[in-house]
């Protein structure tokens, strides 16, 4: 291959020096494919210590990270149609793979786009589940990415990791079974959510710590887009933290107002 060219496609980098070296040096190669099996970019993982984690083909004119998915092809080969989970890294779906679950893809190391999720709808119609990263980097990418299908009319079934987990570790902590479980009772986002702002409540008599909390739960209210799906919810809260329920009511309209200003001052 032509010099330039690898260059080009991100295979190797140009030193300050002239010399050129392997972009993915010391790192295990995942092949990257289109939906026709075309190896089209790469991602690397560290062997060593003093790297990033993960480093992917730059973009280039065979490599478009927005508009690609990992593993699809994989999918389109064994024609799966009625489901597909989404996880965040290689690894999780080789994992995954190796203990017989074969519907499942992922990002490619991006912010999920619309285009992804586009490429998705076109195969599996409304059958997504998103599986990711139990941390606070995979709870605000599930809520990113839902929002991304929300889009697109589809709203995907999300899997929710305890112990800020990935796939891959939580397989090998509790088993297969137990991960099968999960994926038979997943969650719509504001159920999702909802589990997450239970979590976050201290057990703490702090006014700091419950006005938070209290805040926490108005924000919550504010992304559920419907009337009566939050009045259920206003319910539940009610009677789950014994905070009346007219109080709540009130509190989220003032809240949600001034919210709104906030996001007008922005815009403008």
């Amino acid at each position: 291959m032509d010099i330039e060219i690898a260059e080009e496609l991100g295979l190797i980098i140009k030193t300050k020096t002239g010399d050129y070296v392997d972009r993915f040096r010391n790192r295990i190669m995942f092949p990257i494919l289109n939906k026709n099996k075309k190896v089209i970019g790469f991602g690397g993982r560290t062997i060593v210590d003093d790297s990033a984690k993960y480093l992917n083909s730059p973009e280039s004119v065979i490599f478009k990270k927005g508009d690609n998915i990992y593993a699809l092809d994989k999918i389109i080969e064994n024609n799966i149609r009625d489901k597909v989970l989404i996880v965040e890294g290689y690894m999780d779906v080789i994992s995954l793979y190796q203990n017989g679950i074969n519907y499942v893809v992922a990002g490619l190391g991006t912010a999920f786009t619309e285009n992804q999720a586009r490429l998705i709808k076109r195969y599996f119609r409304n059958n997504v589940y998103l599986c990711y990263d139990g941390d606070n980097a995979g709870i605000s990418a599930t809520n990113k990415t839902s929002s991304v299908f929300n889009e697109i009319s589809v709203k995907p079934n999300i899997i929710m990791l305890p112990d800020k987990l990935d796939p891959d570790d939580y397989i090998k902590k509790y088993g297969l079974n137990d991960f099968n479980k999960l994926l038979e009772s997943p969650y719509d986002i504001n159920g999702f959510n909802y589990e997450i702002l239970k979590k976050s409540k201290k057990n703490s008599n702090s006014i700091t710590d419950n006005t938070i909390f209290y805040e926490s739960i108005l924000d919550f209210l504010t992304k559920i887009d419907t009337n009566i799906l939050r009045d259920l919810y206003i319910n539940k809260i009610s009677s789950e933290f014994g905070i009346d329920k007219n109080s709540l009511k009130e509190d989220f309209l003032n809240f949600d107002k001034k919210d709104k200003i906030i996001e007008k001052k922005k815009r403008n």
